[in-house]
């Protein structure tokens, strides 16, 4: 562990709990952007159960590649997710028009 202490536990959840409160509105917003309006209903319920799924499932998996693999597999892994993540999000961007 790089910081074993109550307080580093503490503000790793706090930490967590930023970057969710902050990251959920963004994906809505990604997601309400880019579908039409009757589309907004299922595109939010997917999108709603996707958060659910990765948050709620998600540290239950790595809790088993860590038991197998231990810890520093378990944080390659999730950083892989993340950045396939990140490399898909990034492919779904609009091409910007040239300027002149």
């Amino acid at each position: 562990m790089l910081v074993p202490t109550p307080v580093a536990l503490v503000g790793g959840a706090v930490l967590l709990g930023a970057g969710v409160t902050f990251s959920t509105p963004a994906f809505f917003s990604a997601v309400f952007a880019t579908a039409t309006p009757d589309e907004r209903g299922a595109a939010s319920a997917t999108a709603s159960i996707a958060l659910d799924l990765g948050l709620g499932i998600g540290p239950m998996v790595l809790g088993l590649v860590a038991e197998a693999g231990g810890t520093s597999r378990a944080f390659g892994v999730a950083a892989g997710v993340a950045l396939a993540g990140a490399a898909w999000t990034w492919s779904l961007r609009e091409p910007r028009a040239a300027t002149s």
